[in-house]
């Protein structure tokens, strides 16, 4: 998939909010370009999570209630970050999640019985992108991190939320595997 289909992101992470900002960015392309910060402000529609100003923000910002509420939530037993996104995807009412739902498909990956050789098999096919959860990356220098990897003319590329940017690598990163431990992952299907 073309990586300048992201070119129209304007979104730089601020707090620990990769989970739903890395959703937001594999989605953009198959929403007409649903701006990142609108799912934040979904999420706290969703949550009836709104936080009060405080003397260090003189307003209250999607981004911080979400993150407070999403990690005290995914920490609880039986649950994960992408768990949590998946219910969002497939269930929240709220108008951004109808649209992401109407345009991909989240098909999850498992790990024990999938190979990273046959994911990028996947990804390789037109409209489809990874959104992948790293537990930890050496090569990436990130830990307990989610970004988004697509493939283009036999080459792997990311995008990761906290710099917002697209990374293109022709022959550091050969397969998914080389981005490190592998955690979460779903495959990201443009709808017909």
């Amino acid at each position: 998939m073309d990586h300048k289909m992201f070119s129209g992101i304007n979104y730089n992470q601020h707090l620990n909010t990769c989970v739903l900002a890395s959703y937001a960015v594999s989605c953009f392309p198959f929403t007409n370009q649903q701006p990142v910060l609108d799912y934040f402000v979904a999420y706290c529609r969703h949550f009836n999570k709104v936080e009060k100003p405080t003397p260090n923000l003189t307003e209250a910002h999607p981004e911080r209630s979400y993150e407070g509420h999403f990690h005290n939530l995914a920490a609880k037993t039986g649950n994960s970050g992408y768990k949590i996104l998946s219910d969002l995807h497939h269930g929240s009412a709220e108008p951004e999640f109808e649209r992401a739902r109407n345009a991909v498909t989240l098909d999850s990956v498992d790990w024990s019985k999938t190979t990273p050789a046959e994911v990028e098999r996947a990804i390789a096919q037109p409209g489809c992108l990874l959104l992948l959860f790293l537990n930890a990356s050496p090569f990436l220098g990130l830990n307990m991190h989610s970004i988004v990897v697509g493939h283009e003319g036999g080459r792997l590329y990311y995008f990761d939320t906290n710099p917002g940017a697209i990374v293109l690598y022709r022959n550091k990163v050969r397969n998914v595997a080389d981005f490190g431990s592998l955690g979460s992952a779903y495959i990201v299907r443009k709808k017909p």
